[in-house]
């Protein structure tokens, strides 16, 4: 039960909740991997755009023109993404983002916010947009060529999302209520035990070992969920830093129970012999040697 108290308060209060979600994929905006994912999204966005404006223009004509716009808008996106307002403007994104993962997990896919098979992504149409505002305030008459674009930048693809939103669904229900269930469990389980020391070593234990064997499937569950990604969607690194963004919590938490666990086990185990063993030696007649 533990683990599942672990799982449930996470999906209720970091999945599910805005604010901190935003706050749990906030350090992927200092991650070089996400940070050229998204410059190569921008770039290609506008690329594309160019191309499409293009049709039916000469190359000789417009190919200098539109390699040109491109090396600009590469520049300037990596120098936005590399400033101080980055994060602020990668926070928004994600805010604006979110109802993404709430749908996803609850099974409410909306065509317009997700990708078939289950995806998470951010709209990159904000960046080209700063970064062609920046272009022109600099004196770059180019710039205003730049098309507005709309496109979205993938950060998970993956039907492990699709296959697990029962699961989510589950965990989201039970919420903050499953740590209390469990603590109430635990204790009742030392109150009515006979042997309450040993009863108190056996829980600690079991949570320590249960904590061990949560970071094991955490560690699968990495792998099975990068490995699912196509990586013509996504980067596995982008998708490896993202599921690595989120699980802080979970390994976080993982860390403090389990070490909790074995506190509780090593002070009842430094108490001293049982309660029956105790009662045993003390009924035992006077005279009488305990037996090797």
């Amino acid at each position: 039960m533990a683990p599942l108290s672990i799982a449930s308060v996470w999906v209720s209060t970091v999945l599910s909740d805005t604010d901190r979600y935003v706050a749990t994929v906030a350090p992927l905006a200092e991650d070089p991997a996400v940070r050229d994912a998204l410059a190569e999204a921008a770039t290609t966005t506008v690329t594309d755009a160019l191309e499409q404006a293009g049709r039916g223009v000469p190359e000789a004509i417009t190919g200098p023109i539109n390699r040109r716009i491109e090396a600009l808008t590469r520049e300037q996106v990596d120098a936005l993404l590399a400033s101080p307002r980055f994060p602020e403007l990668w926070a928004q994104l994600n805010r604006d983002g979110h109802r993404q993962v709430v749908g996803l997990l609850e099974g409410n896919q909306d065509g317009t916010l997700s990708a078939p098979g289950g995806a998470i992504t951010v709209n990159v149409a904000p960046i080209v947009a700063a970064a062609k505002a920046d272009l022109e305030s600099r004196g770059f008459g180019l710039a205003r060529i730049i098309p507005v674009v709309d496109r979205s930048f993938v950060l998970v693809h993956s039907g492990a999302i699709a296959r697990g939103q029962h699961v989510f669904r589950l965990l989201d229900t039970l919420g903050g209520w499953s740590p209390v269930v469990t603590l109430v469990v635990a204790a009742a389980g030392v109150v009515l035990a006979r042997d309450r020391r040993r009863a108190g070593l056996l829980v600690g234990l079991g949570v320590a070992a249960s904590m061990l064997a949560f970071g094991i499937a955490l560690t699968l569950l990495r792998g099975w969920f990068v490995g699912t990604t196509p990586a013509e969607a996504v980067s596995p690194v982008v998708a490896g830093a993202y599921f690595d963004a989120l699980a802080g919590f979970l390994w976080t938490w993982l860390g403090v129970v389990g070490a909790l666990g074995l506190v509780v086990a090593s002070g009842c185990w430094l108490v001293g012999p049982s309660a029956g063993r105790l009662a045993a030696i003390t009924r035992r007649p006077e005279g009488d040697a305990p037996r090797s």
